[in-house]
């Protein structure tokens, strides 16, 4: 992850301006750190609604469980048909 971001963000430094090389990276990893957390925050407040929507719902998981296991069944039978 770090190679990619300063990968990302050795483009956007400028040779000429009136910062550093150095403070000009640190300030858009800074930049590029909190965009970061910011998706992460994002994603984990869409997987916890997810998550309470289906929890709070039997027949989504009754769905689940009868999806899993019509899966695991066909695996079964289909280990079971194939031939060494």
């Amino acid at each position: 992850m770090l190679s990619t971001e300063f990968i990302i963000t050795s483009q956007f430094i400028s040779p000429e301006g009136n910062s550093t090389v150095m403070v000009q990276m640190i300030k858009l990893s800074a930049v590029f750190m909190g965009m970061t957390l910011v998706v992460f925050l994002l994603y984990g407040l869409a997987a916890h609604s997810v998550r309470n929507s289906i929890v709070n719902s039997p027949g989504r998981i009754l769905g689940i469980q009868r999806t899993f296991a019509f899966i695991f069944a066909s695996l079964g039978l289909k280990l079971a048909l194939t031939k060494q």
